[in-house]
């Protein structure tokens, strides 16, 4: 080799070797932005899990025995489809017939008891006007009670009377004494008798006459006028007080009565409605069947699984290891990158919804995020295990 062609290679051998070690320098040391950038973690990884945005477990609000499946695992159902039916429907139903029956008749009751209102309120003002009459006669017997039955001039007129009647009794036990011999049957006597006997009867209904004017009612006479007085204005009161219950509407206790009586047929009704339902599952919502645990014949109870339901349209991520350091760093808006271990040439943008305020139970301390996507890929199922890239926004 030409001596300046060694002298060459030599040149650029160094030259090698010197930029060698300044990159291995270089990487050795890194600037200040990318130790900053390592150090806070613009991007946070993290795992989670497929789940739709609505779902529930159902479960049997009664304990009974399926009769009814009416779903097949996967189906679609609209909200308040039924899903299972249980055992004792008849009987629930006649409870509820029942009680329905009962409703009809209460408020047939409180319509009747309003129709009636204005002859009732006639009635009981009826009853005002005879309780007042027989006060008001019942008054009366008690104030004679006080005062004389007789004038002085109508006293003397009965005294005379009196004394003319024992004049006329004179003349005629005279006449009846010229005919007293005479034989019975004999005219003559039989007018003389009957003329005598007219005389004493007289005297004796003036000289009653005259005793009752100039007399005064005895204790017992005296004491039943007042008995039958109160017994009048106790009458009057208690006609009073009905009219005055009736005279705008109706009773208002008999309307207290049938209002109550309403509320507890409708309280009865909707217990039985409640308790016909608890018979029968229902879909709270539209969505997918899953995990379909129940056959006809079964005993369930409330609280145990028969199925899940969710709206698969809506399926989104939930993460399950964001430890609190990391949680504290996410915040709603986020950008995320979300990958999927079952699809994994699969990329879908999006975005955070929310971080749980408390951590989730389970090992650890971790907190939930929620995860919406842009775009939901076909084969995407509820469950399936996620990755998220979460870029941090500070």
């Amino acid at each position: 080799m030409k001596p300046y062609l060694k002298a060459i290679f030599a040149i650029l051998i160094t030259c090698l070797v010197l930029s060698g070690c300044g990159s291995a320098e270089k990487d050795a040391a890194p600037s200040p932005e990318s130790a900053g950038l390592q150090d806070t973690g613009a991007v946070i990884s993290t795992t989670g899990i497929v789940v739709p945005e609505n779902w529930a477990t159902l479960s049997a609000r009664s304990q009974a025995v399926v009769v009814e499946v009416l779903v097949t695992e996967g189906e679609r159902v609209s909200a308040g489809q039924p899903l299972v039916r249980l055992d004792g429907q008849a009987a629930a139903q006649a409870k509820l017939s029942a009680a329905q029956y009962e409703l009809i008749n209460a408020q047939q009751a409180l319509d009747t008891l309003k129709e009636n209102a204005d002859t009732e309120a006639s009635r009981a003002q009826q009853a005002v006007a005879n309780a007042m009459q027989a006060v008001h006669d019942a008054q009366d017997d008690v104030d004679k009670l006080t005062y004389r039955r007789a004038s002085d001039d109508l006293i003397t007129q009965t005294e005379d009377e009196i004394d003319l009647a024992k004049k006329q009794i004179s003349r005629a036990e005279d006449a009846f004494k010229l005919v007293k011999k005479r034989p019975e049957g004999d005219s003559l006597r039989a007018e003389a008798e009957l003329a005598l006997v007219k005389a004493r009867t007289y005297l004796d209904n003036r000289i009653s006459l005259l005793n009752w004017y100039t007399g005064q009612p005895d204790e017992i006479d005296a004491a039943k006028f007042r008995a039958a007085l109160a017994v009048a204005q106790a009458d009057l009161a208690r006609s009073q007080a009905e009219y005055d219950q009736r005279k705008d509407g109706p009773d208002r206790d008999l309307l207290t009565q049938a209002e109550a009586r309403i509320t507890l047929a409708k309280a009865q009704v909707q217990a039985a409605q409640e308790a016909a339902a608890d018979l029968e599952l229902r879909a709270p919502f539209e969505g997918v069947v899953c995990n379909l645990d129940v056959r006809v014949g079964e005993w369930v109870v409330p609280g145990l699984s028969i199925l899940q339901l969710g709206d698969l349209d809506s399926l989104r991520v939930e993460t399950t290891d964001l430890s609190e350091i990391d949680a504290a760093r996410v915040h709603s808006q986020d950008v995320v990158a979300v990958t999927f271990d079952a699809l994994p040439d699969v990329t879908v943008q999006g975005t955070i919804l929310w971080v749980a305020s408390k951590s989730a139970d389970g090992s650890g301390v971790n907190y939930t995020a929620v995860i919406s996507l842009e775009n939901i890929p076909a084969e995407l199922r509820w469950g399936m295990t996620a990755f998220a890239d979460i870029e941090v926004s500070g």
